[in-house]
């Protein structure tokens, strides 16, 4: 139920292509033969063509990431890479004559200052790579590390290098570039009675 009332969402938000990341595939070919089932039933539905590519990489039942295109987008995509660690998936679309990578990453959690650094720096050869072929890349995900004091909850902490890496790379920041007054968009659902959220964490536009 939970992932038919995600596509319902997205749906009416008029969305063209949406990242999930810690999507509960843990590694899983029973879990994405599920997930692919569920797209379908979906699909056939509501008469909207859907195109999904999966990394259902290692790290458990949180783990694993997802991209969807609805409409005409879901016939865009293209050629994708997904990393073997299970933290990118990058799809490329084609878009008016031109290739458009969209990003899918997920950073380390409690990962040391160094593996958090060396997962920057995968992001960052990846997308280099990406604009050396000719391609635009815009990246959607949840770095688990925190730019500002407006990012930070509870024990957790700013993390300097991130922001010095995102000036250093030049990839800005979508959503505080343009809307950088506003908070960013917590969805709340009931789930067995239960709140959950659904937040977009951080949307970079190169």
């Amino acid at each position: 139920r939970a992932w038919m009332d995600e596509l319902n969402f997205w749906k009416a938000a008029g969305a063209d292509v949406v990242c999930v990341q810690e999507a509960g595939l843990g590694d899983d070919s029973g879990d994405v033969a599920r997930a692919r089932r569920w797209l379908r039933q979906w699909s056939k539905h509501y008469n909207v063509d859907v195109g999904f590519w999966f990394n259902a990489g290692p790290g458990g039942a949180a783990s694993g990431l997802i991209t969807l295109a609805f409409g005409q987008w879901a016939h865009r995509g293209r050629a994708h890479r997904s990393w073997a660690d299970g933290r990118g998936l990058w799809t490329e679309f084609s878009v008016a004559g031109t290739a458009l990578v969209i990003g899918n990453v997920y950073g380390p959690a409690s990962g040391t200052p160094q593996e958090k650094a060396d997962w920057r720096a995968d992001v960052a050869w990846e997308r280099t790579e990406c604009i050396e072929r000719g391609s635009r890349v815009a990246i959607f995900g949840d770095t688990n590390q925190k730019e500002t004091r407006e990012d930070v909850s509870h024990d957790q902490r700013v993390d300097p290098l991130l922001h010095a890496w995102l000036v250093e790379e030049e990839i800005r920041d979508a959503w505080r570039t343009r809307h950088g007054a506003l908070p960013g968009l917590t969805r709340r659902v009931l789930l067995d009675g239960r709140p959950r959220g659904t937040r977009i964490d951080v949307g970079w536009l190169d």
